[in-house]
């Protein structure tokens, strides 16, 4: 349980440390790159404020559903804060494979308007961040998915954003 939120079962911070350390010393060693997804929820304060710290609490436990749904099964998702999460993609062929699977997180997260019985407007924004190009360590790599991220959701589209080098 230490190393795994309690509310929706997914890994946490601390798993994410330990699962960077290993994934990173198999990349370098395996001359590869892998990728970091910093994503916050868009909306979210507005639906936990007007409906509810359990209703919100609910809908984080449906979006983590649907999230380990979109993943391939050497992916893994962690809930590093409130209502932001990280996803670590260890291995992929092309930034191609990236843009889908941030187009499809964008859209199965927009595309939830309806939750126990009311109608909520929420969706997400993604900063993704490569290993080691946009940092080398989980502290760099974080910080500039996280600052990719806050660029695309000052934008106000709820979508997802490369770190630009």
């Amino acid at each position: 349980l230490g190393n795994h939120d309690p509310l929706t079962g997914l890994p946490n911070r601390r798993q994410l440390i330990m699962d960077f350390e290993h994934e990173s010393k198999r990349a370098l060693r395996y001359d590869r790159k892998m990728a970091l997804f910093y994503m916050d929820l868009n909306k979210f304060k507005k639906i936990n404020d007007d409906l509810g710290h359990e209703v919100g609490d609910k809908l984080l436990q449906f979006i983590t559903k649907k999230l380990s749904e979109i993943l391939r099964e050497n992916e893994t998702i962690y809930r590093v804060g409130g209502d932001e999460f990280c996803m670590l993609v260890p291995e992929f062929n092309s930034d191609d494979e990236l843009i889908k699977l941030a187009e499809r997180t964008v859209t199965d997260i927009t595309a939830i308007n309806q939750f126990g019985g009311m109608e909520i407007d929420i969706g997400c924004s993604i900063g993704i961040g490569i290993f080691p190009d946009n940092g080398a360590t989980l502290s760099t790599l974080t910080a500039s998915a996280d600052e990719a991220m806050y660029l695309i959701k000052s934008s106000d589209k709820g979508n997802y954003c490369f770190v630009e080098n």
